[in-house]
Formats: C-alpha cells, sequence, structure tokens
C-alpha cells in the first residue's frame, strides 16, 4: 500500500507541475491537463460559495481524475460541506464521486469527454465553517502510477 501511495505521489507531484492551475468557477474548461483548486486556491481556504464547473476533452478521449486533497467545513452538529463529480455536462449524470463516501487519491475515470465539478457549502440548515478545500488532477491519459516495474493493486504502466 506505501509503494502505492508513494508512486502516486510522485506521479501527482510530477503531474501537477506541467499542467494548468485552474481555481474552481461556474464555466467549462476544455483541457486535458490541468489541476482543479477550490476558489481560494492552492494555500487558502475556500469561501462560503457554490460552484459548478465543467471540465471536457477532446471528443472521443477519455477523462481520468483524481481528488489529490480534500477538506471540506462542518458546523456544530457535525454537518458537511459536499464535494461531488458528475459523469457528463451538469449535475445529472452518473456520479462518480461523493465527498461523502468516497476515498480520495485514487485514479477515476469516465469514457464521457466530460465531467462535472459541484461543490455545494452551507446545504444545511445551520452555516459550515470553511476549511483547506481540494485539488482535484485531470487528465486524458492513464497516469502511469508505478515506476518498479512490478503492478500491484491496480498500478498501471
Amino acid at each position: 500500500m506505501n509503494k502505492i501511495l508513494l508512486c502516486l505521489f510522485f506521479y501527482i507531484g510530477t503531474y501537477s507541475l506541467i499542467g494548468q492551475s485552474v481555481n474552481i468557477s461556474n464555466t467549462t474548461l476544455n483541457t486535458c491537463d490541468a489541476t482543479i483548486y477550490d476558489d481560494g486556491g492552492p494555500n487558502g481556504n475556500y469561501t462560503e460559495n457554490d460552484y459548478t464547473m465543467t471540465v471536457c476533452a477532446n471528443t472521443g478521449t477519455d477523462l481520468y481524475f483524481v481528488v489529490n486533497s480534500l477538506s471540506l467545513g462542518s458546523n456544530v452538529f457535525d454537518e458537511n460541506d459536499f464535494l461531488y463529480i458528475y459523469e457528463g455536462v451538469g449535475t445529472g449524470g452518473n456520479l462518480l464521486f461523493n465527498s461523502e463516501t468516497d476515498p480520495i487519491n485514487t485514479i477515476l475515470s469516465t469514457t464521457n469527454t466530460c465531467i462535472t465539478i459541484n461543490i455545494q457549502t452551507n446545504p444545511h440548515v445551520f452555516n459550515t465553517n470553511v476549511a483547506a478545500g481540494f485539488d482535484i488532477t485531470i487528465s486524458c491519459t492513464l497516469p502511469e502510477t508505478c515506476y518498479d516495474g512490478i503492478l500491484n493493486n491496480g498500478e498501471v504502466q
């Protein structure tokens, strides 16, 4: 397991240096190489604003993505803000990532050419505090996850 995380960390660190960095906003982004951050960017907390961003690749291209980090706010009743990633354009597609149930640092994919990232702040009666937020790496090629030549637990070369 440690080898997998180390290899994935190496991939993410290398990949983040290559692609563009974008803070989430209510827009559509066409790219095959980006890191998407919450609206506070890589070094700040996110704000109490909801956003829905669609990320699309070239037609016929699969999308791969990894939620690298995730820290969402909560309130005194332990109710959290939410991050969802849907397949396709808009929030009507299949749910690919749910911050309430899915682990981070897992390579996720879709054969659809678009995904939609949705952050919901204060979805409850009582306001939540803000936190560090998230960063998501987007790619149109299946990332190489290990470099030791031994394929373990779904690693790809």
